[in-house]
């Protein structure tokens, strides 16, 4: 997950990071239908991470994502692994 350019995520709580994964890693061994991240700044660096995370999930259809500062590049990142 460690990049190069500055994005708007490195400045993320390891301990929040963490939250996040682990929320990601139970939202996989379920495979879960939905991932709700709503209401939670993960940024960019969240952003890959939840990718990640709906790229491994077969049975996701739907990504809730709204208010987590993300921008233009977590986006892509987010369409490109869909």
């Amino acid at each position: 997950m460690a990049g190069g350019a500055d994005t708007a995520g490195e400045d993320l709580d390891p301990d929040f990071l963490g939250e996040i994964e682990t929320y990601l890693k139970e939202c996989m061994e379920n495979n879960e239908l939905s991932i709700d991240m709503s209401d939670t700044l993960i940024k960019d660096h969240g952003a890959k991470m939840v990718a990640a995370a709906a790229s491994l999930c077969d049975n996701l259809q739907e990504l809730r994502l709204q208010q987590c500062g993300i921008t233009d590049e977590g986006a892509i990142e987010i369409f490109n692994e869909l």
